[in-house]
């Protein structure tokens, strides 16, 4: 656990230092501004930076961390070291989790908007960033360099914003059906009902999200054990 916390310190050092990072992490906080200074009251609108905080924290910024280890050879010095590989990997993972809790925590006091389904808000905020996560940490391992993950990554994270696309496909549908399979409209009605719409078959949906999560969960530990045979 202390060598667990001593890794966990250092990524935060780390990432405090990536300006690529903290630019990436200002892209919702700069939208949830905007449609504050705006003065917008609907609450549900602050879905957009919020689903963009989950999307690229996971899918952008945790697999860029992987990536930047794998130029510096850390994963093959971890090898002959008393850290395990896969101990900088759940640093990694813990530190995208605080993030992604800071900047979903500064997005409700910029919007000041009230969660009406506390319960409902952190079950889906919780689900959805261990899925982009697992996500995000698959894609680090098949990135050659932090640039390769921008074109991998990037691409991934808008599986989880299609939802913010519906109006343009709404009456196709094959997509409409695509798009109900996959998380991101069920994380998006989570978010949505958490924040005081109405909506049926949340719970459903709720569901959907776990199986997932669970699957991305198991995939990445999966390939992590693969590639680290290898």
């Amino acid at each position: 656990m202390s060598r667990l916390f001593v890794l966990v310190k250092r990524e935060c050092i780390d990432v405090s230092r990536n300006y690529v990072i903290l630019s990436m992490m200002m892209v919702p906080l700069f939208i949830a501004f905007m449609y504050e200074l705006k003065g917008v009251k609907d609450e549900t609108v602050f879905l957009v930076p919020l689903l963009i905080t989950y999307a690229f924290i996971g899918m952008v910024i945790q697999p860029i961390m992987i990536a930047e280890e794998k130029e510096k050879g850390s994963f093959t010095i971890y090898r002959v070291s008393p850290f395990h590989q896969g101990h900088l990997i759940v640093a990694k993972g813990i530190v995208s989790i605080l993030l992604a809790l800071f900047v979903t925590i500064l997005i409700a006091v910029m919007g000041g908007f009230s969660i009406e389904n506390m319960l409902l808000f952190i079950y889906t905020a919780i689900a959805t960033t261990l899925f982009s996560i697992c996500a995000g940490t698959l894609v680090g391992f098949y990135s050659k360099n932090a640039m390769d993950t921008s074109v991998k990554g990037i691409p991934c994270a808008f599986f989880l914003l299609l939802p913010m696309f519906a109006n343009f496909y709404e009456e196709n549908g094959m997509l409409t059906t695509i798009n109900n399979m996959l998380p991101g409209q069920a994380i998006f009605n989570g978010l949505f009902v958490s924040l005081g719409g109405e909506m049926t078959g949340v719970w459903s949906d709720s569901l959907l999200v776990t199986g997932w999560t669970v699957a991305a969960c198991v995939f990445c530990l999966v390939i992590y054990k693969k590639r680290q045979s290898l």
